[in-house]
């Protein structure tokens, strides 16, 4: 199965990925991010991403499962609405994507949703 994750960077984000790398369910693992995070698996593919050009990874956006833990704090954002746009703005680009292809799964969640469910993520 290929996973499909957005929000990679953050903690939680860490976490999910070291989770699927080891899980033998998954054979690929495609990231989302601004800038390389160093890790090196064969199982891992950094998508490098402008995501104020989300046209440009369409492409990427192919797999069986995405994880969104995408977040951005009130600081980096600058206001309320504009970090509500950010989120937003990247889950319709994919759901308009799923069009084109087709994944089995969408699992969005906030970070500490995914604390509390986390072995529903990893269960056969």
């Amino acid at each position: 199965m290929k996973a499909l994750i957005i929000g990679a960077t953050g903690a939680t984000g860490k976490d999910l990925v070291q989770l699927l790398l080891q899980d033998p369910d998954y054979t690929e693992v495609v990231i989302f991010v601004r800038n390389t995070t160093g890790i090196r698996h064969p199982k891992l593919t950094e998508v490098l991403t402008d995501f104020g050009k989300l046209e440009n990874v369409s492409e990427s956006i192919k797999g069986d499962v995405w994880f969104s833990l995408l977040g951005t704090t009130l600081k980096n954002a600058g206001s309320k609405e504009r970090q509500w746009q950010m989120i937003m703005r990247f889950h319709l680009h994919l759901l308009r994507s799923q069009g084109k292809t087709a994944f089995r799964g969408l699992y969005c969640c906030r970070p500490t949703e995914l604390q509390h469910q986390a072995k529903s993520f990893t269960q056969k």
